[in-house]
């Protein structure tokens, strides 16, 4: 039995004929559909995919006939129809032909014709559905190939075997000519004279080799320039191994080429940089060095082979080498020192500044190495210098502190040897004045530049040192304020003097003749540019004949020296019982401007 039998729609209006005939059909396998008239038979073949064939008798009786019902039928779709039919006449078969290409049969033939007629029907039908399916399939394939060639970039062509073009696709208009009018040229004709060997020489050995050959070459243009283009190309054989014909793909590749072109260009100066750079330069791969140059191998020792290829790391001391892989796996771009191993057992003294970079997506350290040994050297002898200056320096203010010792010394022994009051007076106001010299110079050596002192420690310690002189029950009280800014050198001792000679003055002639003591008040500020330094109390004044404007007393004389020198100006004020007081004022210059002071 077959297994997939095939379904037959049996059109006949004799009740007893179709049911012998489905009999017979049945019996071969078939499965047998009956419709008794046209109508049911359009009805029923356009209702059900499953018939595969159908028998059709032409006198059908009342309503439309076999042939009509075959045409409605074949208007929407196909299917194989054989005709049934008692007239063997011309007309009816010329009918029957125009309407099926299955055929016809006699209905006294028989069954075996029936059958034969219903197999070869069949068998026709599908030769004739596997046709039509491969030229559509030929159609379509033709139509992709077509939209292909129309809108594949590259430049795609048939060449024979001496270079002629069969073929070209749309893409040649690339190079400003009509692709027409390049069908039967040589392709040889556009290529530059000098590509023209290699490119002739690759076609005769793809024509031997069947393989696929790539070259590069240069194209002429419409325009006439030539521009690079890269093409493969590949023989087509025939059944026997002949050649027959070369598919050629090319494309235009100037842009790539200028491209390289330029980074060929970019290496070149880097290499001419990098060769001519005191800095030893090292690129690395994970701390496997992929370059260097000539300075590397020089701080180093070690032949450029011996470097390439190998690890960085063995160039390092030891102890440095867990700093410089933290360096790295930190992708630290600061400058750092190491000491660097050379080839010969030197250690040589480094400084390292590295940065990550991606070259064609991989990434790599390029790290510069430059030799301090010099520098290293220059160091050493500066902080040898140094100490060595340090020391002087420290033995200068050792005698600078003696002599001052010394000379404060003379002058108290000289006090102790006289006894003419006035000559007392004159050696203590020397002395006085030793000691504000003496208190500037201390509080410059131990300034780290000594090229200028703080106005609160210096002229804090001068009142200090000028009350200590004059300390007893009378002693009058001392209420200063300082503002602590910086004085340079020169200035500092301008003021430190008119300082001294004021508050000595106000010590030792403020309260005459009073039975109770009094207060000095010192002020020292800077508001802008203008610095103060105020000395006032509240004694008994100047005497009614005396103002400080006409006193011929030399610490006055001294006062107005040392402000002439500050190029500030002095104001001395005073009243009976009603106190004196001093002003000094002058341009204050910060010690690090130039001509402070």
């Amino acid at each position: 039995m077959n297994e997939n039998p095939r379904t037959i729609l049996l059109v006949e209006d004799e009740p007893v004929t179709a049911i012998v005939e489905r009999k017979t059909l049945e019996a071969h396998g078939y499965r047998v559909t009956i419709a008794e008239s046209g109508e049911r038979a359009v009805e029923l073949a356009l209702g059900s995919s499953e018939i595969d064939l159908i028998l059709m008798d032409i006198d059908l009786g009342p309503g439309i006939d076999g042939t009509l019902a075959a045409q409605e039928i074949l208007r929407s779709r196909s299917v194989p129809i054989v005709f049934l039919t008692s007239h063997t006449e011309q007309e009816t078969v010329a009918k029957v032909k125009g309407i099926s290409g299955y055929g016809y049969v006699v209905k006294e033939s028989g069954g075996f014709v029936l059958l034969q007629s219903i197999s070869i029907a069949l068998q026709l039908f599908e030769a004739h559905r596997h046709l039509a399916a491969e030229s559509e399939q030929r159609r379509d394939a033709a139509e992709r190939l077509r939209m292909i060639s129309e809108n594949i970039v590259d430049m795609v062509a048939l060449v024979d075997m001496t270079g002629t073009r069969l073929y070209v696709t749309e893409s040649h208009r690339q190079l400003g000519y009509e692709p027409a009018g390049l069908i039967g040229r040589s392709v040889f004709d556009l290529v530059h004279p000098k590509d023209l060997p290699p490119i002739q020489q690759k076609l005769a050995e793809i024509s031997r080799s069947g393989e696929t050959a790539f070259v590069e070459f240069r194209m002429r243009f419409a325009d006439g320039n030539y521009r690079w283009c890269e093409s493969s190309g590949k023989v087509v054989f025939d059944d026997e191994g002949r050649p027959q014909f070369a598919v050629v793909c090319a494309r235009d590749i100037s842009s790539r080429k200028m491209m390289e072109q330029k980074q060929r260009d970019s290496e070149a100066r880097y290499r001419v940089l990098a060769d001519l750079t005191l800095e030893g330069l090292v690129i690395h791969r994970q701390g496997v060095a992929v370059d260097v140059n000539p300075a590397l191998c020089r701080i180093s020792g070690y032949e450029e082979h011996e470097l390439i290829g190998n690890g960085v790391y063995r160039l390092f001391h030891p102890a440095d080498l867990p700093m410089i892989r933290e360096k790295v796996s930190k992708a630290s771009m600061e400058r750092y020192e190491a000491r660097l191993m050379h080839k010969d057992g030197r250690v040589v003294p480094v400084e390292i500044e590295a940065r990550n970079i991606t070259v064609s997506g991989e990434d790599l350290r390029v790290g510069a190495i430059r030799d301090i040994t010099h520098r290293k050297e220059a160091e050493r002898a500066l902080e040898a210098q140094v100490a060595e200056t340090h020391a002087v320096l420290k033995e200068v203010q050792h005698r600078i502190k003696n002599n001052f010792a010394t000379v404060e010394g003379f002058v108290s022994l000289q006090i102790d040897s006289v006894q003419n009051p006035e000559t007392i007076a004159a050696l203590n106001d020397v002395l006085s004045r030793v000691r504000s010299i003496r208190v500037l110079y201390e509080k410059l050596l131990t300034t780290q530049t000594g090229e200028s002192v703080s106005a609160h420690g210096y002229l804090g310690g001068l009142i200090d040192e000028i009350s200590a002189a004059h300390a007893g029950e009378r002693a009058p009280r001392i209420d200063f304020e300082i503002q602590d800014v910086p004085l340079c050198a020169d200035r500092a001792f301008a003021v430190g003097v008119i300082l001294t000679e004021l508050l000595t003055n106000a010590m030792k002639y403020a309260f005459v003749g009073r039975s109770e003591t009094g207060t000095i008040r010192v002020r020292f500020t800077v508001t802008a540019d203008c610095a103060t330094l105020s000395v006032s109390d509240d004694g008994v004044g100047f005497a009614p004949d005396i103002t400080p404007d006409t006193t011929d007393s030399f610490g006055l004389m001294l006062v107005r020296l040392f402000a002439e020198q500050l190029r500030g100006s002095i104001s001395i004020t005073s009243k009976p019982d009603s106190g004196t007081e001093a002003v000094l004022s002058w341009v204050y210059v910060p010690p690090s401007d130039p001509g402070s002071g």
